[in-house]
């Protein structure tokens, strides 16, 4: 298995996708052969230069950051609006949350503070487990907990609540599908599932966070950006209904949407 200086693996190196917030999730989700200009020990732009105030000259190389570094410069993504985020819906009646491709905890801990009543687990890769444990706050061990896996393949824990935050924009429709069936059959009945990513206006004309994900994930992934009317019809194929989505205001990553599982 190709490996980077620090000795981690970027997923987009590998044939075999194994998916999570820290491998695929968020540098680049599943391509069967390495992106131009990337071997197996660094990562090199396409561009070998760049004009900066009318100076040009060569990019330096970029090289992939370990799990540890990775992981902090993801929740940098999301700490200036994880209140609005956990309080955009009332999560109180819940009582067993799971985090899919949590990373870090940095969302879990922030829900387990906000409602004291709910136990987290965060359900990632045995390597972004294994950093996080070690990272993780005396005080919330006994409140937010961690489990080691791959997403696509290996079983999730039952709960009520399920947290899905940026991560069904890193994927196309199929394996979104594979996703939300393994989500949907883990939820109780009455169960809710949170989804966190931004949402394009449905003419998708706007708003210009969104869209400049969506460039983003269509140059580096196969996912891309989805409209509010898409994200209802996604989640209602799967049995999801009571659909709502809540805009979060500011220059963030970030909307939110929930959705009920129908007691059967």
């Amino acid at each position: 298995m190709n490996q980077t200086k620090s000795g981690f693996t970027p997923q987009y190196l590998v044939d075999e996708h194994v998916g999570s917030s820290l491998i695929s999730h968020e540098i680049l989700p599943v391509r069967k052969k390495p992106i131009a200009g990337t071997d197996t020990g660094k990562t090199k732009p396409a561009v070998t230069s760049l004009a900066r105030g009318g100076v040009t000259g060569p990019l330096p190389e970029m090289t992939t950051p370990g799990p540890a570094t990775f992981m902090k410069l993801m929740d940098c993504t999301v700490d200036r609006c994880i209140p609005a985020l956990v309080t955009a819906f009332d999560l109180s009646t819940h009582r067993k949350a799971v985090d899919i491709g949590g990373g870090s905890g940095c969302l879990a801990h922030h829900l387990a503070t906000v409602y004291p009543d709910v136990h987290v687990t965060v359900f990632d890769l045995p390597q972004v487990v294994e950093v996080s444990l070690q990272q993780q706050p005396e005080e919330m061990k006994s409140r937010v907990s961690f489990i080691g896996g791959n997403f696509f393949k290996d079983d999730y824990p039952m709960a009520d609540l399920f947290i899905m935050a940026r991560v069904l924009h890193d994927w196309d429709e199929e394996r979104d599908d594979v996703l939300l069936t393994k989500v949907f059959n883990s939820l109780t009945p009455g169960g809710a599932l949170l989804v966190l990513e931004k949402t394009l206006h449905d003419d998708k004309g706007g708003p210009l966070p969104a869209l400049l994900e969506d460039i983003g994930m269509a140059t580096l992934s196969i996912g891309h950006e989805r409209s509010g009317k898409e994200y209802r019809k996604l989640l209602a194929k799967h049995g999801f209904d009571q659909i709502e989505i809540k805009e979060i205001q500011g220059s963030n990553h970030f909307d939110a949407i929930y959705a009920i599982k129908t007691e059967q």
